[in-house]
């Protein structure tokens, strides 16, 4: 790939990202709106997290192997070898899938009891109808997977990148089509979405020359080769579906809600958290490998540092206003419709205790990125298999207290450990990464988020009296609030000097002059003709 070419992939990948996250939150949006959080969207909830699962493990694991192996058989001239192998594929795939799906249609009450066992019967029975409407979708989710690796390995960004958002746009519809045929409409929706954005995928994969017949060569050794590329990282992203599954199994015994408000909380919390992650991802991991594959282990631990402190420099000042602006936050996202004010109160706190872990969540991929460019993915596995236990013992403790607040901060404190322990392992695998200057900048960092945190929670107290009632006037008092509190924030890294803080804004600045600058020169050309 040509350097425009990357270029003009990541834009048009980073713009239908944030298009298909802004659609999936307006989805969550438009699920507390219809149904609330109550035992009928705990149902829904339950039944959409089974494809999911499966798509997250089986589905990643197939798009991170794919495009390489593809690529290297294109490399070698061997199209049409590719081509066969990947029919073949596609053949093992659907059949193992058709043969899940017709087992688990029966067995659907069974799959519903294991990973939420406290759901009251009249709820676990339509969560069971609803598996039975979703399950299907396993096959498609994970076609549309491989599908999507053929096309990125042939240079088609696009079609692939578009998928998920025609899947959010047809749940949306789907869930206010239950206005008038209730949840099972929202069901049919996901399915109904999953197979329009598998059959997208067709026609640009007749352009490239593959086919979707059956092919039947399962005793091909390269078959072999791919299944065992693909374990490893099936049993990585295992890991945060056992945890899912578990927080699933304890937030079903809770009071009727509680997997809906921390549903809903997680999805504030993780937009955010999405939009970083995302960005520094991409950006940091190609600079990382070669400064690591020519043991420039300088350039290595000025990439990293210069990533996770971006990473802390947005986590901590967003994670302290989600904290203190929650009420606001969840009742302009959510309040209204069928979600009431005890629907707001159980979303918020659930909100507080996971924006502890916004920091943890954003500084996670970058430090992992650092093991996966020396190529090594064994510690971030067995970190994670120690954080997923962790987690769970932390959130048996706490649930008892904190009820599914406790659930939420049990992955927040996990989240920063496995961060913690992953940094430290790395700077001792790296010299010179650890620094004591780190400290002074975490330090004034956490100052300056807590003083614009503080002006946060005054501007909100003061504003609550004078603009009350109805979505404009929320809108607006949020507005005041984060404005207020960024202008205190930007202030007091001024004050305090904080380097990452003081180098972004001199990027922003030339960034600012250039595009000036460009503006000027296009009104010349134009004035010219």
């Amino acid at each position: 790939m040509h350097g425009k070419t990357i270029a003009r992939a990541t834009v048009i990948i980073a713009l239908y990202a944030l298009l298909s996250k802004a659609l999936g939150f307006i989805r969550e949006i438009a699920l507390a709106f219809v149904f609330g959080a109550n035992s009928t969207s705990d149902a829904y909830l339950i039944a959409v997290s089974i494809p999911e699962i499966f798509f997250t493990i089986l589905g990643g694991a197939l798009t991170m192997v794919v495009v390489p192996v593809f690529t290297s058989y294109l490399l070698e001239g061997r199209r049409e070898e590719a081509m066969r192998l990947f029919a073949t594929l596609l053949t093992l795939l659907s059949l193992a899938l058709v043969i899940i799906i017709l087992i688990g249609i029966p067995l659907a009450g069974t799959i519903v009891s294991v990973i939420a066992p406290g759901l009251q019967d009249a709820t676990a029975s339509l969560a069971t109808v609803l598996v039975i409407v979703i399950l299907p979708s396993i096959l498609f989710l994970t076609l549309a997977s491989l599908f999507y690796g053929l096309l990125n390995a042939s240079n088609i960004f696009g079609p692939p990148a578009f998928g998920p958002v025609i899947t959010n746009l047809f749940a949306i519809l789907s869930i206010f089509a239950g206005l008038k045929f209730g949840i099972s409409a929202a069901a049919v929706g996901i399915l109904v979405g999953n197979v329009m954005a598998m059959l997208l995928q067709l026609p640009y994969l007749r352009q490239v020359g593959f086919s979707c017949r059956l092919r039947f060569d399962f005793k091909n050794p390269e078959i072999r080769r791919i299944l065992g590329l693909m374990l490893p990282i099936m049993g990585g992203t295992g890991l945060m579906q056992i945890y899912l599954v578990m927080n699933r199994i304890l937030a079903s015994g809770l009071p009727e809600g509680s997997i809906s408000a921390l549903n809903y909380a997680s999805k504030v919390m993780l937009l955010p958290q999405g939009i970083i992650v995302t960005a520094l991802s991409t950006a940091i991991f190609p600079a990382l490998s070669n400064s690591a594959a020519s043991r420039d282990f300088a350039s290595f631990n000025h990439t990293i540092l210069r990533a996770a402190k971006v990473a802390l420099l947005i986590a901590l000042p967003l994670g302290v206003g989600l904290a203190v602006l929650r009420f606001p936050i969840i009742e302009l996202f959510f309040a209204r419709g069928a979600f009431n004010k005890s629907d707001v109160a159980m979303t918020a706190f659930a909100l507080l205790c996971f924006a502890f872990g916004l920091v943890g969540h954003s500084l996670n991929p970058v430090i992992a990125r650092g093991f996966f460019a020396l190529q090594d993915t064994h510690t971030p596995f067995r970190i994670g298999m120690f954080t997923v236990a962790f987690n769970f013992i932390l959130s048996l403790m706490l649930v008892r207290f904190l009820q599914h607040g406790g659930l939420a901060l049990a992955n927040s404190i996990s989240i920063t450990v496995n961060s913690l322990a992953l940094f430290y392992l790395l700077a001792r695998r790296i010299p010179g990464l650890a620094k004591m200057k780190n400290i002074s900048f975490i330090s004034g960092l956490v100052v300056a988020s807590l003083i614009a945190g503080t002006t946060a929670m005054l501007t909100d107290v003061f504003l609550s009296g004078m603009l009350s009632g109805g979505t404009l006037a929320l809108a607006l008092r949020l507005s005041v609030d984060m404005l207020l509190s960024v202008g205190v924030f930007i202030g007091a890294c001024e004050v305090i000097k904080l380097d990452e803080y003081l180098c972004l804004r001199g990027l922003t600045k030339k960034f600012l002059i250039y595009l000036v600058a460009s503006i000027r020169v296009s009104s010349l050309r134009v004035s010219n003709q």
